[in-house]
């Protein structure tokens, strides 16, 4: 099953009626697949969080996650009574959660683009996102340290001229054409079309799965965490970062 993905739309899409395919409790949680979802897995931010509503009760979902075989579970816990398969309900996706996530996975986009241009290297950046402030790891870019502030500099300037942030979906081959072949290590040998994502006009396509922001103008701020804003850990390049933004 797949997650029906609306994220470049003119407005998120958070409301959808679906039917409950299948539940099951584990762990005193109540897990629910749907024959179709709006939930995000595959954000590394975080997943989607929201409720299933049905006429005997509703889940607060707290946790999405995917299976191999492709399922998309909604975990979290049960008020009233429990459904049945095949009742119909609808889901009803946290706006706030979203805006969120999206705003930390697009602002790390960014940061890596910029760093890939000014560096002129390929490589990984990995992004994790707590509840007040994010973290970019650039992966063995520990020399990359003098031109921290070059690339956070210039993050903020795209942040004060912000633009839609672009997306293509072509085939496996057609993306990395475009992307360039160093990605082919992190695309599932299986996919057959590959989504493209660019944050900045002028930055190059990377491939992505996650949730983005409809344009970097929805970032109203950008600040330093409490923490340092760059620094180096093993091998890698850090960024440490809070964002606000508008909803």
């Amino acid at each position: 099953m797949a997650t029906i993905n609306l994220f470049f739309q003119q407005e998120f899409s958070l409301h959808l009626v679906t039917n409950i395919i299948k539940t099951e409790i584990k762990k005193d949680k109540l897990r629910i697949l749907l024959t179709e979802t709006l939930a995000e897995t595959e954000n590394p931010e975080g997943g989607d969080i929201g409720d299933i509503f049905w006429p005997q009760g509703n889940l607060k979902f707290t946790r999405v996650f995917r299976t191999q075989n492709g399922d998309i579970w909604h975990e979290g816990i049960l008020n009233g009574n429990r459904p049945n398969p095949n009742t119909p309900c609808s889901i009803e996706i946290d706006s706030y959660n979203r805006l969120h996530n999206s705003a930390y996975h697009s602002f790390s986009h960014l940061i890596t683009g910029i760093a890939r241009r000014l560096l002129k290297k390929d490589f990984i950046g990995t992004s994790k996102k707590f509840s007040d402030y994010g973290i970019l790891t650039l992966k063995a870019q520990k020399d990359a340290l003098p031109a921290a502030s070059e690339i956070w500099q210039s993050a903020l300037e795209y942040i004060n001229k912000p633009a839609p942030i672009e997306r293509l979906v072509l085939s496996k081959e057609k993306a990395l054409s475009i992307a360039g072949t160093f990605f082919q290590s992190v695309i599932p040998a299986n996919a057959s079309e590959i989504r493209l994502i660019k944050v900045g006009h002028d930055l190059a396509w990377i491939p992505c799965r996650g949730v983005h922001l409809r344009d970097l103008g929805q970032i109203s701020s950008v600040e330093n965490s409490p923490k340092l804003s760059a620094w180096t850990e093993d091998e890698d390049l850090c960024f440490n970062y809070h964002l606000t933004f508008h909803q």
